[in-house]
């Protein structure tokens, strides 16, 4: 069984590959892997729960 895809709420607009753009409120789970921690502690996203609530 695949791993649970991790969702992150986008607190600051962003361009993000392939030609992707996120405002902020949106919800995504496509961020670039290697992005996510810097994001985390720049304050850029969030990790939302299953129920798109703050985890």
């Amino acid at each position: 069984m695949a791993g649970k895809v991790k969702r992150y709420r986008v607190l600051v607009g962003m361009d993000y590959p392939p030609d992707r753009r996120a405002e902020p409120g949106d919800v995504v789970d496509d961020l670039p892997v290697k992005s996510i921690p810097w994001l985390l502690e720049q304050g850029c996203i969030e990790p939302v729960d299953d129920k798109g609530g703050d985890s």
